[in-house]
């Protein structure tokens, strides 16, 4: 139900050109030296009802969700839009960053750390120590739980 809900939704979202641009480059063979090239544009992940907008600019971000909020109204959908999280990589800056969510403005935190969705952590810096202590946390938890429990055949 959710794919044939979502689908239009994302389908607009693409036909926007607003999305990351995702490239590589690869050499098909070395003695000719012909190389290939695969590009990609990028600006929704979804899953049922969570949604990842992604973008290169905020510009671009704003322009997707005031699409995204088109269809809310008009599918009566409801959205707390405070709950938004953006991952950037391009500041530093931990001060709050207005973005327009059409009729409303509202502030995000920028996030430096792990953020999780669906299960993964995302780490915009690629900080393998986040991911690390995440694991070992895991780890913990589960030798914990399983210490005392009988072992049968």
């Amino acid at each position: 139900m959710w794919y044939i809900y979502f689908d239009p939704l994302l389908c607009e979202i693409n036909q926007l050109n607003k999305g990351y641009t995702i490239t590589h480059r690869w050499m098909n063979n070395v003695s000719q030296g012909t190389v290939s090239q695969l590009q990609e544009q990028i600006a929704t992940l979804g899953f049922m009802d969570d949604a990842n907008w992604i973008s290169s600019t905020i510009e671009d971000l704003e322009e997707i969700l005031a699409v995204a909020d088109d269809f809310y109204n008009l599918t009566r959908a409801a959205i707390n839009k405070e709950k938004s999280k953006l991952i950037m990589n391009t500041t530093t800056k931990r001060d709050p960053i207005h973005i327009k969510f059409r009729n409303n403005t509202i502030l995000v935190q920028p996030n430096f750390g792990l953020v999780r969705f669906l299960g993964v952590n995302v780490n915009i810096h690629m900080n393998h120590s986040l991911v690390k202590k995440e694991l070992r946390a895991h780890i913990r938890s589960f030798v914990n739980l399983t210490k005392t429990k009988p072992i049968t055949d």
